[in-house]
């Protein structure tokens, strides 16, 4: 569940993700968060004792991995071209040494499994570390060969998160609030908590209010104003993704004037 709270409001999100590898593929450098393919290395303990220097632990599933991989697609084949530190000693492993190769490029072999590859540049953000993109390639690794490539499109429109922004999202709801419902406040500030879960159809379903009681005028008006709101769900590996929100929503004289202009 991860909070966002609108009306002026500090944005928090959780259940961050760490990224991983990064590969060379026509032409671009993209950067996975998914499981390295080092990983199923056959002689992955000694590997990860040599580069026991590279990060903090030698656990190759602690996020962020100890050390990042590098991966280059060349001529429908995978290999494996350098290995970085994620330390602050800034290291580079000698790929020649450790792999008792001399062109500085590892054919990975034992590779046997699917890889998703970003395309292009980030289109937006989902938590506070993982990009999100409006296009991914599916590779398939059979023994380090690539025998299928597809490319995974989001439908339409769909990708794009502008109103995750919460700039974006104010702004927005400000004007979908019937602030005219809404009676003097005073001095006080009321936050109506609210609960949803993201669509295929860009609209927050399951909205929920969580407090205060729900027959307030400001619970009301805040569910009201929310379902009306867009929220594109994000689309990862060929598939949407649910993703569920709780938003505090805040109200006061403050607001109110803020809204107004």
């Amino acid at each position: 569940m991860k909070a966002f709270i609108l009306f002026f409001g500090v944005l928090i999100f959780a259940g961050l993700s760490a990224k991983a590898d990064r590969f060379i593929f026509k032409g671009d450098t993209a950067i996975t968060d998914d499981m390295s393919p080092l990983q199923s290395h056959p002689d992955i303990v000694n590997l990860r004792e040599q580069l026991k220097d590279y990060g903090d632990d030698v656990c190759f599933d602690c996020k962020p991995a100890p050390f990042q991989a590098e991966w280059t697609i060349i001529n429908d084949s995978l290999y494996l071209t350098s290995i970085y530190s994620r330390n602050e000693k800034n290291l580079k492993a000698d790929i020649n040494k450790l792999f008792h190769v001399t062109n500085g490029r590892v054919y990975a072999k034992w590779v046997t499994q699917e890889i998703w590859i970003p395309k292009g540049r980030p289109i937006g953000q989902r938590d506070m570390q993982e990009p999100v993109y409006k296009a991914e390639y599916r590779l398939m690794v059979v023994q380090g060969n690539i025998t299928e490539t597809k490319e995974f499109d989001a439908p339409p429109g769909r990708a794009l998160i502008d109103e995750h922004d919460p700039e974006v999202a104010r702004k927005t709801l400000c004007r979908l609030i019937d602030w005219s419902k809404i009676p003097d406040m005073h001095d006080q500030t009321i936050k109506v908590f609210l609960t949803f879960t993201t669509s295929e159809s860009s609209k927050p379903e399951n909205i929920q209010i969580v407090g205060p009681p729900e027959e307030s005028i400001c619970a009301q008006e805040a569910k009201r104003g929310f379902s009306q709101l867009r929220w594109p769900g994000i689309y990862r590996h060929g598939r949407f993704i649910r993703e569920s929100f709780t938003i505090p929503i805040v109200f006061s004289e403050e607001v109110r004037k803020k809204c107004a202009q």
